[in-house]
C-alpha cells in the first residue's frame, strides 16, 4: 500500500498552515518529526495554539476521509491482529512500512479501532486495537515482575502462573513491549538487570555462558562462547582469552576447580586450593577420614587427579594427621 501517496491526498484539502503543521508534526515525505515548539516559533504562536491547529486538522480529515483512512487501516489492523492485538510503537511501525514509518503512525492516530498507551515506567508506548488491552498489559507485566522477583532467575513461561486463556502472541508483544521483562536468547524470561538476561560486561557474559551451558569450563572455551553468542557479527568486538581469564580470576561467582577449569559458586562449589579444600572436608566430617572417603568428597569440589589429593596430603603432613588405622584428621581437631 501507498501510504505516501495516501498521507498526501488526505492533507491536500487543508488550509496551508494546516498541511505545514501536520507534515511537520508527524514528518510525512520523509522529513523528521518538529516540535510543538519549534513550530510555535516558526509561526510566532504558542506551542497550545500549534496543538489546537494539529488537533483541528486531523479532525478534518477524520471527518472527511472516512472511508480512505479506513481502507489503508485495514492492512495496519491486519499486522496488529497478527501480534496478538498489541505492539511496541517502534517494532509495528517497521512492520507495516519501515520505508514510511511516520506516514503509518500518522494513520493510526486517524483510524478509530487504534489506540495509542503505555510511554510509561513500566512499558514502552504501544498501539492496540482497544484501550483495555493496553491496560491488561500493564496488569500482566505487574504480575510478572512479582513472580520474577519471588523466583529470582530466568524461567520458561510454561513456569509462570499465566492464565491458559491468554495468546502466546499477545504474552509475546506484551514482554516485548514491557520496559522491565526481557526473553533471554535462550527463550527465557527474566528481569532486564539481571546479568543472566541482559550481560553487560564480559563477567556477565562468561556467567550467562556458564549458566547456559550448565557445566564447568575451561576458560579458553567460555571465551570462544562468549565470541560466538554475543559477537558472531562484529569480529572488531569480540573479547580475547586474557581478559575473560582476568575477568573469572577477580569475580567470586566464579570457582577454580581444576587446570584452567571455572564453575559456579552457586552450584556449590567452594573457593580454595587443594589444601584448603581437604581441610574444610574433615573439619566439616568432625571425625577421621579414609583417604577413600577424603577423596570422594574432594572430587566433588575439584577436577583433579587423585595423585594430587595423595600429594597434598603427603607433603603437609603437619596439618593433615593420622590414626593408627591410616585415617586423616586435622591437627587442631
Amino acid at each position: 500500500m501507498d501510504y505516501q501517496n495516501i498521507c498526501k491526498k488526505l492533507i491536500q484539502p487543508l488550509p496551508s498552515k494546516y498541511q505545514d503543521v501536520i507534515a511537520n508534526r508527524f514528518g510525512l515525505g520523509g522529513g523528521t518529526k518538529t516540535t510543538l515548539q519549534a513550530l510555535g516559533n516558526k509561526y510566532n504562536i504558542t506551542r497550545e495554539r500549534v496543538r489546537q491547529i494539529q488537533n483541528r486538522a486531523l479532525s478534518l480529515i477524520k471527518q472527511t476521509n472516512k472511508k480512505i483512512i479506513e481502507e489503508a487501516a485495514k492492512e495496519i489492523e491486519y499486522v496488529l491482529k497478527k501480534e496478538g492485538g498489541i505492539k511496541r510503537e517502534d517494532i509495528l511501525l517497521e512492520k507495516v512500512d519501515k520505508e514510511n514509518a511516520n506516514e503509518v503512525f500518522f494513520l493510526l492516530h486517524l483510524a478509530d479501532p487504534f489506540y495509542r498507551g503505555g510511554g510509561n515506567e513500566k512499558i514502552h508506548f504501544v498501539w492496540s486495537i482497544g484501550k483495555e488491552k493496553v491496560d491488561e498489559a500493564e496488569q500482566f507485566i505487574t504480575d510478572i515482575i512479582e513472580q520474577l522477583e519471588d523466583i529470582g532467575e530466568p524461567v520458561s513461561l510454561v513456569d509462570l502462573d499465566i492464565p491458559k486463556n491468554l495468546d502466546r502472541k499477545w504474552i509475546n508483544s506484551v514482554i516485548e513491549a514491557s520496559k522491565t521483562i526481557q526473553f533471554t536468547r535462550d527463550d527465557l524470561v527474566g528481569l532486564y538487570f539481571w546479568p543472566e538476561v541482559n550481560p553487560k560486561y564480559i563477567r556477565d557474559k562468561a556467567y550467562y555462558v556458564l549458566k547456559r551451558e550448565g557445566k564447568p569450563l575451561h576458560f579458553v572455551d567460555i571465551a570462544k562462547k562468549i565470541n560466538e553468542i554475543f559477537f558472531q557479527n562484529d569480529k572488531r568486538a569480540q573479547t580475547n582469552v586474557k581478559t575473560v581469564h582476568n575477568e573469572l580470576i577477580k569475580d567470586e561467582r566464579f570457582v577454580l576447580i581444576g587446570r584452567g577449569l571455572y564453575a559456579l559458586s552457586e552450584w556449590g562449589y567452594q573457593p580454595g586450593f587443594t589444601k584448603e579444600i581437604i581441610a574444610r572436608v574433615l573439619k566439616e566430617a568432625g571425625k577421621p577420614l579414609s583417604f577413600e572417603e577424603i577423596k570422594n568428597k574432594v572430587l566433588l569440589q575439584r577436577k583433579i587427579k587423585e595423585n594430587t589429593i595423595i600429594s597434598v596430603l603427603s607433603n603437609n603432613r603437619n596439618i593433615f594427621l593420622r590414626t593408627e588405622d591410616g585415617k586423616y584428621y586435622l591437627k587442631d581437631e
